[in-house]
């Protein structure tokens, strides 16, 4: 059954986000070292363009056996939500900013219809700061989406 990413999820609270981020961030620099089987690999390059220049040096990696379980975590993510993933492997393998990947998801979105504004077409890709707002939900949704998920995989 399809799940979907709610922007109405619940928020994460302090102690759940400080547990949640360490492993996403540790997941991503095991992503960008390149630990990845191959299939992953060449859709994840592909970002890779977005964060040009970040240094992977330096950064604490997860072992091979969380990064494996991280990761299909990560994947039910995909099949829910592509661009939600996609921000994800952004934020956290290459370390891309909140402008940054505002910047991206504006570039990726497609025009719709947004509210009036004079002198602006109806149908139109929505501005930088809606982008930032709407990537900012999109992370709250995943991240209560992941640490469910994610706390049952490690007590297992």
């Amino acid at each position: 059954m399809a799940q979907h990413l709610s922007s109405e999820a619940v928020k994460l609270n302090r102690e759940e986000t400080l547990w949640l981020i360490p492993w996403l961030e540790k997941w991503g620099a095991w992503i960008y070292s390149g630990r990845i089987d191959r299939r992953q690999s060449s859709v994840i390059a592909g970002f890779m363009a977005q964060a040009a220049g970040v240094s992977g040096t330096g950064r604490p990696l997860c072992n091979d056996d969380e990064g494996i379980l991280i990761n299909g975590v990560i994947d039910e993510l995909h099949h829910i939500n592509k661009q939600a993933w996609s921000l994800l492997i952004c934020r956290y393998a290459f370390c891309a900013s909140e402008r940054k990947l505002a910047g991206y998801y504006q570039s990726i979105c497609e025009p719709r219809l947004m509210s009036a504004v004079q002198g602006k077409p109806k149908y139109r890709v929505p501005s930088l700061a809606t982008c930032r707002r709407e990537v900012n939900e999109m992370f709250s949704a995943m991240e209560s989406f992941i640490y469910v998920r994610l706390q049952a995989a490690l007590s297992k």
